[in-house]
């Protein structure tokens, strides 16, 4: 049975996954990706056409495995025409630039093809690791970088590649060298669109909220931007969604503290979502933890208070 590549893309979906098993083991590179042992069975919720399909273990441990050590047992014919010689070619290729090729593979016109595809993750995965250096960050940067990556991260449908994109994101927004050359495109609203469409799947949720965290840090331009966005509103529902991840609750929590220091953003802040907060900060630490802070809280601002209070029946007796 013969699908063509858009029907077989849209096929697969966290409602319909495709039932994989591993051929050998494979040790993760990324902290994005899955360990695989031999024999492991996954349950595949989005493919790509560059070779990384994002599953699911029996732990319920979820991100991306390579498709090429993978055996499909559902009825499914895959549409990845790179082959494993091709993939080692093109690890080879890529690892062997220094960061102003792999810039000149990101910044390029990219196609549709299966092959500029698979060139242009492995030069995003490639600079994530080069921009660990202050060096490249700054050459990467100065050409308009994080645009380019807002760019990419609203044109390509393939996780991926968007799961890299995002990665690189986290690492520039808050250096200092994106200080000195700042996006100056919304940031927050792109990450928001990407995170809307996969919110299903707990590990890419987590990966943009962190993404959003860090584009607001310390970068007024891109929280009054967000502001426009309805940011808040998504936050909170991920956090009411995904109430059982840790890992989703912190970073949009992380998210929601680095955006509030905008007015604008706190007021977008209803009851509702003040109960979200709460409930998010009773599942990470505990009730009691949480009740123990709010009172101490309460007893802080009582002493304020009355210390004020104080104050001014001083200064009215001065007066007198």
């Amino acid at each position: 049975k013969k699908h063509s590549t858009e029907t077989m893309a849209a096929s697969v979906s966290p409602s319909n996954p495709l039932q994989v098993r591993s051929l050998e083991k494979w040790k993760r590179v990324f902290q994005d990706e899955l360990d695989m042992a031999e024999n492991e069975e996954f349950l595949v919720l989005k493919t790509s056409m560059c070779g990384w399909w994002y599953a699911i273990n029996k732990k319920q441990e979820d991100g991306l495995i390579p498709y090429m050590y993978l055996e499909i047992l559902s009825d499914y014919v895959d549409y990845t025409t790179i082959t494993q010689h091709e993939f080692a070619h093109l690890e080879r290729t890529v690892l062997g630039w220094d960061v102003h090729n792999v810039c000149k593979l990101i910044f390029q016109d990219q196609k549709a093809s299966t092959q500029e595809q698979n060139i242009l993750l492995h030069s995003l995965r490639n600079l994530y690791i080069m921009c660990q250096k202050q060096d490249n960050r700054y050459t990467f940067l100065s050409q308009g970088g994080l645009d380019r990556l807002h760019d990419i991260l609203l044109k390509t449908f393939d996780i991926a590649i968007r799961t890299f994109c995002l990665r690189a994101m986290i690492l520039l927004a808050p250096s200092i060298e994106a200080r000195r050359f700042p996006a100056q495109k919304n940031l927050t609203e792109c990450i928001l669109n990407v995170m809307k469409e996969y919110m299903d799947m707990p590990s890419f949720v987590c990966i943009c909220t962190d993404a959003l965290s860090n584009v607001a840090f310390q970068n007024e331009r891109q929280r009054m931007l967000a502001s426009q966005t309805n940011a808040v509103e998504m936050l909170l529902y991920a956090m009411d969604r995904h109430q059982s991840i840790f890992k989703v609750q912190l970073q949009a929590s992380r998210s929601l503290a680095n955006m509030m220091s905008d007015p604008k953003i706190q007021r977008q802040v209803d009851d509702k979502g003040v109960q979200t907060i709460l409930n998010s900060l009773n599942n990470v630490f505990g009730q009691a933890a949480v009740d123990n802070s709010l009172q101490q809280q309460h007893q802080q601002d009582q002493n304020a208070r009355n210390h004020n209070g104080q104050n001014g029946q001083n200064g009215q007796n001065g007066q007198n």
